[in-house]
């Protein structure tokens, strides 16, 4: 039995000159049909169709004969020469969007659904012709340019509805390449957020199976004694999860035994146990359609990751699964850094049966659906990542966490707002950029941007959106969604550009490595980066994305060598020419990351450090424009009001004073401090920041007055706020939340009156959908 193929292994150039030799001398539609169909039969064949379920002259429910019908797939031969002539290519129209509409009414109530997924083609021999149908209004186009020298991205067409025409086009490789990824798409599940979650929903087995294991395994690993890389990794997560959530959280604890009850589990569950397991969940998916995206690309060296995964014995399901989690498949297609600082990979550490089965189970629900969506179908595919943890994670936990996601419509308009048009060499940065929609809107106007240029230079474009384009979050979880969203939104660049470093970084805006601190002195310049495994210390020279990216592989050389301290230290001698102070301290570093590895906790640190110094050595930006966190300063974990207090008092955001600044401050938010760093740490002379932030920074006495100030003390850097748009009535989070958004200019002061808009919501409306602005 021969293997299936992906549609870039098969030899479409040869199909094309089989087609046109064979039909050369045809002279009626029957003899061109007889010809043409063997061949396009055994290509089916090739990449995995069942051409077994063909049917021919197969009559729609109004009696109209089809010529061959697979599936979702209609083909409609043609006499020779029929697709060059105007009548001939109007009456094929017509035939193909008829058999459509009447083969559809067989699929009552779900006519349209059909006819989103179903595929209309017509073939005369020389040329080719597609049909598509659209509910929405969307540009439809072909998954690659028809022909070799067309170097157009994007059709020039206005989005609509209803039935799309794509040629006729000549009968090449690449038009025979799309018939191809047309025809697979038909046989398979689309990749969206919908589908996907009546699959892997908490309603569904797969996601009561894994979900209750993969809890169990949590809970195993931290009842062991000893280091164990589960515990570590755990502990750090926890860390974070008391900056990202806050530390009030009795109202998630009751939400808890609800969420545990949806997904089948026994009562009695501890919050961030379940909400790990949760996210370790959802992080596999998302490493798993990330990797089938990859192997779509034309040259990948992957045919696809889940279809022969489901096959494997329990220790060769945990070797394939080791390959992936260190990231190697992803660097063997030139995505470098895909997997940096992952925390969860942990569970091949707790590997015994079930959890063999579990992960076996999942990819083999996957291997149903299809990769190739997102360029077939990218309006599916917007943010889908944050539609699919909407619907693994129940509303009412994720609203007692305090987790909202911005509505994209809502991120668009703020960009819009902003003015950031999308010219790929402006720089834009969303410094909390959770599941990534702010990105993956802003490479959409890039896209728009480049529609009308005649020639575009998709590697030139490719490396610019990279360049440009940057999210930070302080969330491992939105850090990897981000990543696999940044990745979709880049899917039409990457055949072109290679290799690829997602710009996607695990830091902390607001607390990005700095410089050890003494009563108010620097203290020997060393910059500190804190975990709960300790400080690590490094020279200030190593604020730089070179001599960073340098050590943290020199890290990974050491452990793999096994070298002592005293040989390592040979080593970063040689390599990074230091002074004797920095080379001690980065000879700290390491020993300490080797004694975490002989613990068996190690796997994430020396990449965790090179993400979070991404702040450090990024430079500033064009725009800043994001949602950053909404947190109470009493809600805050002690542990980080603690090293985030100078820098509220230095932003003069404090009017309070010793005692009472630390007790009286539960009306400071979050937000405030982000915003001023964010314009100090990132932000150009003359760039803007746009932010949707609680209105209770305009409006509090007290608590707001030093966000009001609008000027960065230190350096008495003005801040013009240029707009002000007051969301409160509007509620576009469907929560009662106070929201607002704004936008402002460094460099200038402001001037009041400030323009502002107040939105009402007119009585009757309901809640806003996540579309509403389309």
């Amino acid at each position: 039995m021969n293997p299936q193929k992906e549609y870039w292994q098969i030899n479409t150039e040869r199909i094309a000159d089989d087609i046109r030799s064979a039909t050369s001398t045809a002279r009626t539609e029957e003899d061109l049909k007889m010809r043409v169909e063997p061949i396009l039969r055994k290509a089916f064949k090739d990449i995995g169709i069942d051409v077994d379920i063909v049917a021919y002259e197969k009559a729609t429910a109004l009696r109209a004969k089809m010529d061959a019908v697979y599936g979702y797939l209609i083909i409609e031969y043609k006499a020779p020469g029929k697709l060059e002539t105007t009548s001939g290519q109007r009456e094929t129209k017509k035939q193909l969007q008829r058999y459509l509409e009447e083969e559809s009414i067989k699929h009552r109530p779900q006519e349209e659904a059909f006819l989103e997924k179903a595929i209309g083609i017509s073939i005369d021999g020389k040329m080719i012709m597609f049909a598509r149908y659209s509910k929405a209004a969307k540009v439809i186009s072909t998954p690659i340019p028809i022909t070799p020298d067309q170097q157009k991205l994007f059709p020039e067409k206005s989005p609509r509805p209803g039935f799309h025409f794509l040629g006729p086009y000549p009968i090449t490789k690449d038009s025979l390449t799309n018939l191809l990824i047309f025809v697979r798409a038909a046989g398979r599940r689309p990749l969206t957020a919908k589908d996907l979650s009546e699959v892997f929903g908490p309603e569904h087995e797969v996601a009561r199976q894994a979900v209750s294991e993969i809890y169990s395994a949590v809970m195993r690993g931290q009842r062991l004694s000893a280091p164990s890389r589960v515990k570590a990794f755990f502990t750090e997560w926890d860390r974070i999860f008391g900056v990202v959530y806050g530390q009030e959280l009795d109202k998630a604890e009751k939400t808890a035994e609800e969420t545990a009850a949806l997904y089948q589990m026994p009562s009695g569950v501890r919050l961030k146990q379940l909400l790990f397991a949760i996210h370790t969940y959802y992080a596999f998916l998302m490493k798993i359609i990330a990797i089938e995206l990859l192997s779509m690309q034309r040259g990948s060296t992957i045919i696809s990751f889940v279809r022969d995964l489901g096959s494997l014995d329990d220790h060769a399901l945990k070797e394939r699964l080791e390959k992936l989690e260190s990231g190697a498949d992803f660097i063997d297609q030139g995505i470098e850094n895909f997997l940096e600082a992952d925390f969860f990979r942990w569970y091949l550490d707790e590997w015994n049966k079930s959890i063999a089965q579990t992960f076996r189970t999942i990819v083999r629900a996957l291997s149903s659906f299809e990769p190739a969506t997102p360029v077939l179908e990218p309006d599916w595919t917007r943010d889908l990542l944050k539609k699919l943890y909407e619907m693994i994670v129940p509303r009412k936990l994720r609203h007692d966490l305090g987790e909202f996601y911005t509505p994209d419509w809502l991120a668009g308009y703020l960009i819009d707002r902003s003015g950031y048009q999308g010219a790929p060499d402006i720089r834009f940065l969303d410094p909390a950029c959770g599941s990534g929609t702010f990105l993956v809107e802003a490479i959409h106007r890039v896209i728009q941007n480049i529609r009308s240029q005649n020639k575009v230079d998709r590697e030139n474009v490719g490396r610019l959106i990279l360049n440009n384009i940057v999210g930070f979050d302080l969330n491992p979880l939105a850090v990897l969604a981000s990543r696999t969203n940044y990745l979709i939104a880049f899917a039409p660049f990457i055949p072109s550009v290679r290799p690829i470093s997602i710009p996607v970084y695990l830091c902390d805006s607001v607390l990005a490595p700095m410089r050890a601190n003494k009563a108010g002195e620097f203290d020997f310049g060393e910059v500190i980066f804190t975990t709960t495994k300790g400080e690590f210390r490094f020279p200030s020279v190593m604020q730089n994305k070179e001599k960073i990216d340098q050590f943290t592989s020199l890290i990974e050389i050491g452990l793999k060598g096994k070298q002592s301290p005293e040989d390592f230290s040979a080593l970063l001698r040689k390599r990074l020419p230091l002074s004797e102070g920095g080379i001690r301290l980065l000879l700290t570093v390491y020993s300490r990351i080797k004694q975490l590895e002989e613990q068996g906790e190690n796997g994430i640190w020396a990449r965790y450090i090179k993400n979070a110094f991404a702040p450090a050595y990024l430079g500033r930006f064009d725009y800043v424009i994001g949602n950053p966190p909404w947190i109470r300063w009493g809600y805050l974990s002690d542990d980080y009001r603690k090293r985030t207090l100078d820098l509220w008092q230095r932003y003069g955001l404090f009017s309070l004073k010793g005692h009472e600044a630390r007790l009286g401050a539960g009306e400071k938010d979050f937000s405030m401090l982000f915003t001023y760093a964010s314009c100090d740490n990132y932000l150009k002379e003359g760039g803007k920041l746009a932010f949707l932030i609680t209105h209770e920074v305009f409006k509090s006495k007290g608590a707001g007055e030093g966000f009001r100030q609008f000027e960065i003390k230190e350096s008495k850097t003005p801040l013009k706020v240029t707009l002000m748009e007051d969301m409160v009535d509007l509620k576009p989070f469907q929560a009662a939340n106070k929201t607002s958004l704004f936008v402002l200019e460094k460099g200038k002061k402001t001037t009041y009156p400030v323009p502002v808009v107040i939105w009402k919501r007119r009585p009757g409306i309901g809640a806003i959908g996540t579309d509403w602005a389309k």
